[in-house]
């Protein structure tokens, strides 16, 4: 019975750490704050950090951290986020594009609460040119940038997206 206790404690207070790390990303979003990098933002309160490459349609050496460890790694990151293009995907979802500010050359891809524009996932990619462009496809969404790069993103499971570089 005492170790139900201990266990019980464990994902308490586990579970409030998480969510310190949920409200920090969708401050975060809300301010169209996002690290200056390749990465993905997911609503469940961690960043995933990785590379790619020209040469592989997949991410590469996905790094997964908590949102205040990214913030503290890189507390100023960048900010701005300029949407170019929408679709709904459901009455209550909604997919956006566009460019991110801080740099010209960098786009995202996100999908949203409609109604209250809670974050589910960010996606900004570095060198992609703005997307400018997203339909729906059978299981995801593809966005196409102004370069002519195209990423397919699984709606579930966002970081394994495949990248066909213009």
């Amino acid at each position: 019975m005492e170790s139900w206790s201990i266990l019980q404690r464990i994902v308490d207070r586990a579970t409030r750490v998480f969510a310190a790390d949920r409200r920090i990303i969708q401050s975060r979003w809300q301010a169209e704050a996002y690290p200056r990098e390749n990465s993905l933002a997911l609503a469940n309160g961690f960043y995933c950090l990785f590379e790619a490459s020209a040469q592989y349609p997949q991410l590469m050496e996905k790094t997964w951290i908590p949102a205040s460890d990214a913030w503290q790694a890189d507390a100023d990151g960048c900010e701005g986020l300029a949407i170019l293009s929408s679709v709904a995907l459901s009455a209550d979802t909604r997919i956006t594009c566009g460019e991110c500010c801080a740099a010209g050359e960098d786009g995202f891809v996100a999908m949203s609460e409609a109604a209250t524009n809670t974050l589910i996932w960010l996606l900004v990619l570095r060198r992609t040119d703005p997307f400018v462009g997203v339909t729906l496809e059978e299981d995801g969404v593809r966005a196409t940038s102004s370069r002519g790069t195209t990423v397919i993103i699984p709606l579930d499971r966002p970081d394994r997206l495949s990248i066909a570089w213009a």
